[in-house]
Parts: C-alpha cells; structure tokens; sequence
C-alpha cells in the first residue's frame, strides 16, 4: 500500500451534515456540543457522516499516517462556522476534529484547483502524493485534472469502505474513484 503525502477532504456534505448555508435564517454561530453532534443557535443538528470519526481518528492515531499532511479542503458559505464545528467534534479520546488537520483550506465558492495547490504547497509534495475526497462532481472533475487521487463520496460522506478503496488504489492520479 502506497501512503499519501497529504490527504484533503470537503467538509458539507462529505464530512458533515447540513452543509453551512443550509443554516441560514435561525441558525448558525454559536455551535454547541449534544452527545456526538454539534447544535447550532437554532436548535439545527449538524451531524458527522460515513465513518468520518474512525478515519479522521486513524490519521491522527495511526503511525502509518505520521508524516501525512491532513487538510481540509472545502468551499464554505459560512468559512467561520465550519471553523467553528471542526473545534466541537470530538472524534474519540477527547480530540476534537480540529486537532486532525495540519491546514485548513476553506474559503466561499473559490475553485478547489485552488485549495489543492495550497495543500500541496504546505505539504511540499505534488498533486500526484494526494488523495482528495468530495461529495460533489463537479469539484471532483476540476481536481483530478491536476493529477489528484480523487476520490467522489456520493451522499454518504467518508465511509470506512470508501477509504480502504481509495488506499488500494492509490495512486490513481487523473482518476475518480467511486464505489
């Protein structure tokens, strides 16, 4: 098994559910932590997906996976709150999901061309040493053209099935991967 140099994952709608925006009106900053998800001011649930808590849990504890670049690579209409929810979660053993990540990529609707090269820059390694997972084909298509493992989620966010193929198969550079 090939180990990546760095791994990016979206985060609406591949890591957690809602996506931001989906908040408008009542909700929003502040989050607050219930049991394993996170409530916004609105009483508005926003839960983790797929198995993401197992894999962002494996990055982070696994020695396979030390000197792998995590990052979060996700074009956000609300940029603070996703900050905000990745430092509520906890992902097991009293770590919340914030302490994964080495960068935080996040920005309001900008390319995804544009976080991977920034990824890539922080983790001195090229697209090539990147799997990248995202829920939405669009971002998806934009991103293997730069020779990313590229990995399409579907609606079930991070599952641990979807991880162990991308693992197998990468690299897969200028290739989306799907279950």
């Amino acid at each position: 098994m090939s180990i990546p140099r760095a791994v990016a994952f979206d985060l609406d709608g591949c890591l957690w559910d809602p996506e931001m925006y989906e908040l408008w009106g009542s909700g929003g900053s502040p989050f607050t932590k219930k049991g394993e998800d996170v409530v916004d001011k609105g009483g508005n649930t926003v839960r983790l997906m797929g198995d993401a808590r197992y894999v962002l849990t494996l990055l982070k504890t696994d020695d396979t996976f030390k000197n792998t670049h995590v990052a979060t690579a996700s074009s956000c209409d609300e940029p603070r709150w996703a900050k905000e929810c990745l430092e509520k979660f906890e992902i097991g053993n009293g770590r919340v999901m914030g302490s994964v990540f080495h960068s935080h990529e996040i920005y309001k609707a900008t390319s995804k061309q544009l976080h991977l090269n920034k990824i890539c820059s922080d983790a001195k390694c090229k697209p090539e040493e990147v799997i990248f997972f995202d829920n939405q084909m669009n971002n998806c298509n934009a991103v293997v053209k730069m020779g990313v493992t590229t990995v399409f989620t579907g609606t079930s966010g991070v599952t641990k099935e979807i991880w162990a193929m991308a693992l197998k198969e990468f690299p897969a550079p200028g290739r989306i991967l799907k279950l």
